[in-house]
């Protein structure tokens, strides 16, 4: 039998729960997603001001998720090329989503299925496969870092308050120093001339270097950037709405409004990521020495050198972007709705 006082006393206890659950689960949320696993422990962000911070966490956790769909897409598309090689068919046998995944792959890392009646079909095919296969290697290695193994630390900073001036190179060139303890990835020295948030021209969205002594790779996201990122949702956002292309939009433009992009650039340079070298900021080609940033140099390399593409950062960025974001045709780099309900068929 319930008194009134005990009535009352359960209610006050309840209200209590309620309020500590009220602070408590915020907070829960907030680590969860932080700390998927053990990578969290050797994974830092830097940044003084707090959203920011949850900024790159946020992009952090999508690269994860894009990088995973990527490696699903590429699965497809390897399925599909061998295939081919198996029955002696060629692209038009394949279904749309086939279809879809094999053309953008195409355009960003250069040409992987030939006309068997074409001259060395086999062997291109066979490299073409192969060159699938290397990129699904690198989209494992960033879909992997919360659950992989752990061979590196990664620190994420949103300022260079721990660079110091050291000297002048005869080109004019500043050198600065990174104070930090070796330890924790710190000691080398940079040309911030080259690139740097603060003294180089133009300034960077980003840039990225690995400790010359110990296994760390550091990120540096320059302040300038933020006031665009700010300005627009995570990347999951998009993937998850699937109804947001009735906008004009193409790739370079969603490469500038959202920091996904250059989070994954960033990471695909850590050669303590994949075990292997990363990748780099290959020369757009043909007397261009910049590096092969946006959609003309990334098609322009994947034309006249795929070897060379599958290399290039931002081709690698572009394409896991484009993945992700599946409910869009992007071999053009514009978005064009394409239907995906086919079954996988056969070549």
């Amino acid at each position: 039998m319930f008194t009134k006082d005990s009535v009352m006393y359960c209610i006050r206890q309840l209200i209590i729960i309620l309020f500590i659950f009220q602070i408590a689960l915020p907070n829960l949320a907030h680590k969860v997603s932080r700390n998927h696993s053990k990578r969290a422990a050797r994974t830092t962000v830097d940044c003084e001001d707090n959203e920011w911070d949850q900024m790159l966490w946020d992009a952090f956790d999508d690269a994860i998720s894009a990088a995973e769909y990527a490696k699903d897409q590429l699965g497809y598309l390897s399925s599909f090329l061998g295939l081919c090689e198996e029955l002696k068919r060629g692209r038009n046998s394949g279904n749309t989503k086939q279809k879809m995944i094999l053309m953008t792959f195409e355009s960003i890392f250069g040409q992987v299925l030939y006309d068997r009646k074409s001259r060395n079909a086999d062997e291109q095919n066979r490299r073409g496969r192969e060159r699938v296969a290397e990129i699904s290697g690198f989209v494992t290695g960033i879909g992997q870092l919360y659950d992989g193994p752990i061979t590196s630390s990664l620190h994420i900073f949103c300022h260079e308050d721990f660079l110091q001036y050291s000297f002048t190179d005869n080109d004019t060139h500043d050198w600065y120093t990174d104070t930090r303890p070796a330890a924790n990835g710190g000691g080398r020295v940079l040309d911030a001339t080259r690139v740097s948030c603060s003294f180089s021209n133009p300034i960077p969205v980003a840039y990225s270097y690995s400790s010359a002594v110990v296994t760390h790779h550091m990120a540096v996201f320059c302040p300038n950037q933020f006031q665009t990122w700010e300005g627009y949702d995570r990347m999951s956002v998009m993937h998850d709405t699937r109804d947001w292309y009735g906008e004009a939009m193409h790739l370079d433009t969603i490469a500038k409004r959202y920091i996904l992009h250059a989070v994954l650039h960033e990471l695909s340079h850590s050669d303590h990521i994949f075990g292997v070298p990363g990748l780099e900021d290959v020369p757009c080609g043909e007397g261009n020495r910049n590096p092969a940033y946006g959609w003309v140099c990334i098609t322009h390399l994947a034309s006249n050198n795929p070897e060379s593409a599958i290399l290039n950062a931002d081709s690698f960025a572009t394409f896991v972007m484009a993945m992700y974001l599946s409910n869009a045709d992007w071999h053009t780099g514009w978005a064009m709705p394409f239907n995906d309900n086919d079954e996988m068929g056969d070549c």
